[in-house]
């Protein structure tokens, strides 16, 4: 899929929550590594590319992991 075919997009400093938004169909954008104030973090984008509604697993059971800037 082409980035113009993105129709939403998700940021999480989470890998658990990361691959399950990839098992339901999201496509990872990037993966960084990110540093603030002495803390390191890595940071996920994951878009929806396909037809139709998102597909969102249970986010609920994921801590949220490091505020993205």
């Amino acid at each position: 899929m082409a980035i113009e075919d993105t129709k939403k997009l998700i940021e999480t400093g989470n890998i658990d929550m990361a691959n399950s938004l990839i098992d339901a169909g999201w496509t990872l954008l990037v993966a960084a590594n990110r540093e603030s104030e002495g803390d390191q973090w890595t940071s996920y984008v994951l878009s929806w590319q396909a037809e139709g509604e998102p597909a969102l697993p249970n986010l609920d059971r994921f801590e949220p992991g490091p505020a993205p800037f």
